[in-house]
């Protein structure tokens, strides 16, 4: 690929950074809520985890600076048919997951679109959103990039909001009063925290995957990993605790939307403005960053495939221009 069509090290942090937040960092407090606010020794234990795999990824990247991340260094050390095992697995799960990912970001513009209550109308809307981030893709790295990184900025407006300015409303008997609601025992309850707090790091490979399309992925990609991983990491901790100091526990659990809601309840509904901007950052980061991340992964996966010829003669069609895999995409 030509070097200008490549994207550098802040689009690349963004990428990873954006991968994880997509969802998780929205949805996160109130699943959380359910086992209480000792969910912190969870995520502590998590990002320490996540960092030490993206240091993995990062050396991996500068042993190896191959073009596919996981798929890649599992068919160098297992030969092809655990590599292409590695990228099927991985491309379906992404290609599954566009769906759950479409109802969850659609599901956050109904308040200002009431007509996506109708099933009909949801599906053909999952469809065009879908299909609207896949020639996205098919424009090329730099122009996925960009929407990658405003995404993520609007994702950060309300998350970093609330981690900051949160903490003028934090009690800390508020915080207290809900730190083990499981009824069971402090270290089965952060083991609980772990399968919740580990799904919210799903995306540190990103950068590792899209080495293809990062200028000097020896250095800029393992910068880029790490990076966003602590970017990520901050902004899970720091606002999924400030929430569980502000709303009390058996309230948490039922506001599935949070960041929908925490405005009016506590700023009060004359801040409309302000409202209204996290919902629609909320709804926007949901519905284009989800989707970014699994089209533009599973994208860029099999893309190592057809050039290397492990694919059926039919898929090997490719864009030359841009270097993409047009029929996989569609």
């Amino acid at each position: 690929m030509d070097e200008k069509n490549k994207i550098g090290l802040i689009p690349a942090t963004f990428m990873v950074a954006g991968n994880m937040m997509g969802s998780g960092v929205f949805m996160l407090p109130a699943n959380l809520a359910g086992i209480g606010s000792i969910a912190i020794f969870g995520w502590i234990i998590t990002t320490v985890g996540a960092v030490a795999l993206a240091l993995v990824f990062s050396k991996l990247t500068q042993i190896y600076p191959a073009a596919g991340g996981p798929y890649a260094y599992a068919k160098k050390a297992f030969g092809d048919y655990m590599g292409y095992q590695t990228n099927l697995v991985y491309w379906l799960a992404n290609v599954v997951g566009n769906v759950a990912l479409a109802v969850a970001g659609l599901g956050y513009l109904t308040p200002f679109f009431p007509v996506l209550k109708d099933p009909l109308v949801m599906a053909l809307a999952q469809i065009a959103v879908i299909w609207f981030f896949t020639y996205a893709n098919i424009l090329g790295p730099n122009v996925v990039a960009k929407i990658q990184s405003m995404t993520t900025i609007f994702a950060l407006i309300p998350i970093v909001g609330v981690a900051l300015i949160g903490w003028f409303w934090f009690n800390p008997e508020t915080y207290m009063q809900g730190w083990n609601v499981t009824g069971k025992s402090d270290m089965t309850a952060i083991g609980m925290t772990l399968n919740f707090t580990l799904w919210a790091f799903i995306g540190v490979e990103s950068a590792s995957v899209s080495t293809a399309v990062v200028k000097n992925p020896t250095r800029n990609v393992p910068i880029a990993t790490v990076t966003g991983v602590i970017i990520a990491a901050v902004c899970y901790i720091l606002s999924s605790s400030v929430i569980m100091g502000i709303i009390d526990n058996k309230e948490l659990i039922r506001l599935p939307r949070l960041f929908l809601r925490l405005c009016p309840l506590h700023w009060g509904k004359k801040q409309g403005i302000l409202w209204h901007c996290v919902r629609l950052s909320d709804a926007w980061v949901h519905s284009a960053d989800g989707h970014f991340w699994l089209v533009r992964r599973h994208k860029q996966q099999p893309m190592t495939d057809y050039l290397e010829g492990c694919l059926p003669v039919k898929q090997k069609k490719v864009y030359r221009q841009r270097g993409l895999p047009l029929w996989r995409l569609s």
